[in-house]
């Protein structure tokens, strides 16, 4: 009777643990089906963005694989909540405006973003408005330029990877942001666009 009873046991602990053997073995085959078809594509071009607001890494997976866009510095995400984005934007807004008010900042790296600690600590917060402010920007690489004035006014700057290579005069003086950014801008090739809440920068047009 308990020879029984201990076949009849092990006769079905041995099915859960193949059944669950089988059952791991096809979602661990099922993601790397999804990984190997998936690939970077990251382009400075406007995507459809539909991300709730929640937890700050789960939202930078989902704008990761919305924009095919990689995204390292995401542990810096722990322990933080991003709000509700939605639209139509480039990758750098979408990751921007993820990133806004969490103390934390996306910057351009080649092929996707690196998001890093924002200079100021997490009291940092963009507020871009129309008045005069106090511009001491020297001349040098345009990227680094961009950055200081992006700090100095408060206002986001999308597009700034097309910076690349490329160097900007000193712009020194009280101006507006978007003075000091077209200053900024002279002779590169280069124009800033508003848009909401910020700068988008964009090539001249031909």
């Amino acid at each position: 009777m308990l020879a029984t009873f201990k076949e009849k046991y092990m006769k079905f602990f041995n099915l859960r643990f193949i059944s669950a053997t089988l059952a791991a073995t096809l979602a661990i085959a099922a993601n790397e089906a999804i990984g190997h078809d998936f690939q970077y594509n990251c382009q400075n071009e406007p995507v459809k963005v539909e991300i709730p607001g929640g937890r700050l890494g789960n939202a930078l997976k989902q704008l990761r694989l919305a924009t095919r866009c990689p995204i390292s510095g995401t542990n810096l995400a722990r322990g933080k909540r991003s709000n509700p984005v939605v639209g139509m934007m480039t990758p750098e807004q979408a990751l921007q405006a993820m990133l806004d008010g969490t103390g934390l900042e996306g910057n351009t790296v080649k092929g996707g973003f690196e998001i890093t600690r924002l200079p100021l600590g997490q009291d940092f917060q963009y507020n871009c408005q129309k008045e005069q402010v106090k511009v001491e920007i020297p001349g040098g690489r345009l990227g680094n330029a961009l950055e200081q004035l992006r700090l100095a006014t408060r206002c986001p700057i999308s597009g700034t990877n097309l910076a690349r290579g490329k160097r900007s005069k000193p712009v020194v003086g009280m101006m507006t942001p978007e003075q000091a950014l077209q200053a900024m801008l002279d002779g590169t090739g280069l124009e800033g666009n508003t848009i909401k809440g910020g700068f988008e920068i964009t090539r001249l047009p031909r």
